[in-house]
């Protein structure tokens, strides 16, 4: 278990964020039981940093914290990391919740919650994080793909308008060109954008 703010060495982390030690502490505990390395944080500004510097499993949100109630801060975990989000708040504060955290995905348990239900909401959060991890790198890959695939047909379409090639010749050109001097095929596509369309 880190309790340290460190890059973890497997990878598998979770980061509490607690206006208490208390509640850093019961988190770090459970934590053990599922692998995970623990960061901490204090605040929500504190959490922000390291959010911004590294992924995270499962980010665990002890409300309210030291600088805000706490679901603002869950919401905007969702937006911008691909970690399960936890959001845990006193059962007396759960009418002023924004629906908003529910939307976002935010996975809300009242407080005092058993170990148990805390435990299994933690691996919930976990699995929706590998879920939303998996899926984004799909999406970037086909992106990428979908932009080479882009840069690709306007290259042929140079070629066929500038050169007189028909399409299959065009492509025919960027592949064998691609593989004659091992470059790839987005490669080959900008030096015929840039040759032929100044």
């Amino acid at each position: 278990m880190n309790s340290e703010n460190s890059v973890p060495v497997h990878g598998r982390c979770m980061l509490v964020v607690s206006g208490s030690e208390k509640g850093i502490e019961y988190f770090e505990e459970l934590a053990g039981s599922c692998s995970l390395s623990v960061i901490r944080a204090r605040s929500a500004a504190e959490a922000s940093g390291l959010v911004a510097k590294m992924p995270f499993d499962v980010i665990i949100v002890n409300a309210p914290l030291a600088d805000e109630r706490g679901d603002a801060f869950a919401v905007r975990c969702t937006e911008n990391s691909y970690a399960g989000v936890l959001l845990l708040i006193r059962s007396e504060f759960m009418g002023a919740l924004s629906p908003r955290a529910e939307e976002a995905g935010v996975l809300i348990l009242t407080k005092p919650a058993g170990k148990a239900a805390i435990l299994s909401a933690v691996k919930l959060a976990c699995a929706v994080g590998r879920r939303l991890f998996a899926a984004r790198s799909t999406a970037d890959s086909l992106k990428s793909k979908m932009d080479e695939w882009k840069i690709v047909n306007r290259a042929k379409w140079l070629l066929i308008g500038k050169l007189g090639m028909s399409e299959a010749d065009a492509h025919r050109y960027i592949e064998k060109l691609a593989m004659d001097t091992r470059q790839t095929r987005r490669e080959i596509a900008d030096g015929i954008i840039k040759t032929y369309e100044n």
